[in-house]
């Protein structure tokens, strides 16, 4: 597969992949998907997507606290 956004060589990878979805963020576990060598971009199947979007709309996930590095270009630090 080549990628739509470069057209660098895409790679089946399986892994965690980080979504965002209405200004929600979800980070799925052991998700496979194909990731562009060159520019990193990954593409998961329309399957998986639908069981993602399902299992998020019917709430199927469990919460988690995480911290998340946060970079501020408009404070000097």
């Amino acid at each position: 597969m080549i990628c739509a956004v470069c057209r660098g060589k895409m790679v089946k990878k399986n892994g965690d992949v980080d979504l965002r979805i209405n200004g929600n963020l979800y980070i799925v576990h052991n998700v496979t998907f194909e990731e562009c060598l060159n520019c990193g971009e990954k593409i998961l199947d329309p399957e998986i997507s639908e069981v993602i979007y399902e299992r998020i709309h019917t709430k199927q996930y469990r919460k988690e606290k995480v911290e998340i590095p946060v970079l501020d270009l408009a404070v000097n630090m």
